[in-house]
């Protein structure tokens, strides 16, 4: 992925989410459990690319190079993420306290300080 992707910082905003935002329960037991930053930044970039259902995710992630990247080439079901987004939704105030501070290579990414 070019050092300057999107995709970057995406996760590097995702990382910044204390993880007490998710509210993830402890496993009980079953198969290992995604990670909350990695399907937040799953999500965003989804959202960004215009796949809302949990399905179009879940085809993003086996089919779309950028989704995969942040995915970590795991393929998290359309149930998982239908569930991730009623959690990250609960708490969404939480995940939009992150500041925001682009990273370096991504300062031609910051928002414009004025609207036309």
């Amino acid at each position: 992925m070019p050092e300057d992707d999107l995709v970057h910082f995406i996760v590097a905003t995702a990382e910044r989410v204390r993880l007490e935002a998710f509210r993830a329960n402890p496993q009980a037991g079953g198969k290992p459990r995604y990670h909350p930053r990695l399907l937040l930044a799953l999500l965003v970039y989804c959202d960004d690319n215009g796949a809302f259902s949990s399905r179009r995710i879940e085809r993003a992630a086996s089919r779309d190079i950028r989704a995969r990247f942040i995915a970590a080439s795991t393929r998290p079901d359309h149930g998982t993420m239908s569930i991730a987004c009623t959690k990250i939704d609960a708490n969404a105030s939480t995940i939009r306290s992150v500041p925001y501070h682009p990273p370096r290579y991504c300062a031609r990414s910051r928002p414009p300080t004025s609207m036309h």
